[in-house]
């Protein structure tokens, strides 16, 4: 890229660049940031996925397991779709590149430089935001060690890492080799997240530029110059232009299609998991109800033998009672399933 585009895409360029995903970087580098990408976050995995098994029936810890595992899958998902999709990046990249250079006069030219610049400072409040509070999570895992050394109590403090994993050593003997290893893991997981996004962003902008510069160009086909001109050259002209706009239209359509189509599994992926929370918290109350109101019957029916016959026919009413809050359950229950679905 050139000076001028290069001014506005450095930021996404270099965060690019630390994951190895960078289009035009050097091969033999790429291959093992690539590595380096997929071992830290593969010991992360099986560490966390061993530390689930493990966690029995202690919810508090399932769910603080889950948090973590599920955002690396998120990153890890992301990554690959970068690897999967490093031709169509490259092709948006000289697709911008080529509207930079392609653009000629000095409105059309501010009119991309002020996208560039918005989608500039996304990235930069973005990253700087992301990594503001990826230090402040690491230093409170850093924390009882620092008041160990400040305020030194009769017995050394809890030690946490930043995810709870099975690092299969021993904490104590090999507690900063271990958070070293948290960090970075944390680290590349926030880069490949603000990299995705804000090169996301910074693709939509340049469409949004194109579009705006369309609309320019349609607002001034008739302009001053074009009504001095003989009659007939100036039908032509505008003829011209006309047909110039509806190419530029096509070529923007063209540009959106590939953008789209580099996010669309993870937009398959996000849909899917979020019909499947939404599902589950549908169905879980009417089968919650459900399941209380079978409870009736069997404690009603537990001492049958044991209770006086007038107890039994109050048990029967029960029973019979039971039968019709039932089918407002059953209802509820398919109430229930049908907004999951």
């Amino acid at each position: 890229m050139d000076s001028v585009t290069n001014h506005y895409y450095k930021f996404n360029r270099l965060l690019f660049l630390i994951v190895g995903q960078w289009p035009y970087q050097d091969y033999r580098m790429k291959f093992t940031l690539m590595i380096i990408v997929f071992l830290y976050f593969g010991i992360a995995l099986i560490g966390q996925i061993f530390k689930l098994i493990r966690a029995g029936h202690d919810l508090d810890l399932i769910f603080e397991i889950l948090i973590t595992l599920l955002s690396n899958i998120i990153c890890i998902i992301r990554y690959c779709n970068c690897i999967v999709n490093v031709k169509k990046f490259t092709k948006l990249l000289e697709d911008i590149e080529d509207v930079w250079n392609a653009t000629k006069t000095k409105e059309e030219i501010e009119i991309i430089k002020i996208y560039a610049e918005e989608g500039r400072n996304y990235t930069l409040f973005l990253t700087a935001f992301s990594y503001f509070s990826l230090g402040f999570v690491d230093l409170v895992s850093l924390m009882p060690c620092i008041l160990d050394v400040v305020l030194p109590l009769n017995n050394t403090r809890t030690r946490k890492f930043s995810y709870q994993a099975e690092f299969f050593l021993d904490i104590e003997k090999y507690f900063y080799p271990i958070l070293l290893h948290t960090w970075i893991t944390m680290f590349f997981g926030v880069t490949i997240l603000i990299t995705t996004e804000s090169i996301f962003l910074m693709f939509a902008q340049h469409c949004c530029s194109m579009f705006k510069i369309l609309c320019y160009r349609l607002e001034h086909i008739y302009d001053k110059n074009l009504e001095n001109t003989n009659r007939n050259n100036a039908y032509y002209e505008a003829q011209y232009r006309i047909a110039d706009c509806i190419k530029y239209h096509t070529k923007i359509l063209e540009l959106i299609k590939i953008l789209l189509g580099t996010y669309e599994v993870l937009i398959y992926l996000a849909l899917v998991g979020s019909l499947v929370c939404h599902g589950y918290l549908c169905v879980y109350p009417g089968q919650k109800v459900l399941d209380h109101s079978n409870l009736l019957l069997e404690n009603a029916l537990i001492q049958w033998i044991l209770v006086s016959r007038s107890d039994k026919s109050t048990k029967i009413i029960i029973d019979n009672n039971k039968k019709k809050y039932e089918q407002y359950s059953n209802n509820y229950y398919e109430t229930m399933c049908t907004l999951a679905l």
